[in-house]
């Protein structure tokens, strides 16, 4: 929580209490360490610690007009369009992206383990890891393409209907995409 505070362009680092910062920018570093991130960018731990406390020290000098210039901004689109801004940003892009990239609730990681759970069953559980994330990519998208249906009718009594306007049913309500 502390990381994604400390990485949001909309928020004031001062907002922190006691040791809250240090800790934050410690667990980013652990953070970035555990998910190969350091390795993969090629930086080291320090450098990494000393580009978070470089850009809390930054946004503490905001002035005003950046603060609104920067209001209502979504974290993950600001730091984007950081990216090619140097080697700090860049690697502080990658680490936003990472933290803003985690969901909120624990729904859709429910789901997924409900998914692998009913491929990888007592009968199944010699599949290969690839194996079983290639049926749950199957599983998941795979009701997407049964329920697109074109209408030809429609097509003929209007016209003016696209061709490529197509009707998705989802069994409770209709889209027209």
């Amino acid at each position: 929580m502390g990381i994604a505070y400390l990485l949001d362009p909309n928020t004031n680092p001062s907002g922190f209490i006691d040791n809250d910062e240090a800790d934050s920018i410690a667990e980013a570093c652990k953070f970035a360490s555990r998910t190969g991130m350091l390795d993969r960018l090629g930086i080291t731990h320090e450098q990494l610690n000393c580009w978070l406390h470089a850009f809390a020290f930054e946004k503490r000098g905001w002035t005003e007009a950046d603060k609104r210039r920067n209001a209502g901004v979504f974290p993950r689109h600001w730091w984007e369009t950081r990216q090619n801004a140097g080697e700090k940003y860049m690697a502080l892009s990658q680490l936003a992206d990472l933290v803003f990239s985690i969901p909120t609730s624990s729904a859709s990681s429910e789901r997924a383990w409900s998914i692998f759970d009913y491929i990888h069953t007592k009968k199944r559980n010699r599949l290969s890891i690839i194996k079983v994330e290639m049926l749950a990519y199957v599983y998941v998208n795979s009701p997407k393409s049964a329920d697109v249906t074109q209408d030809l009718a429609l097509l003929q009594t209007y016209p003016e209907v696209d061709e490529h306007d197509v009707e998705v049913s989802n069994h409770e309500e209709v889209l027209v995409l």
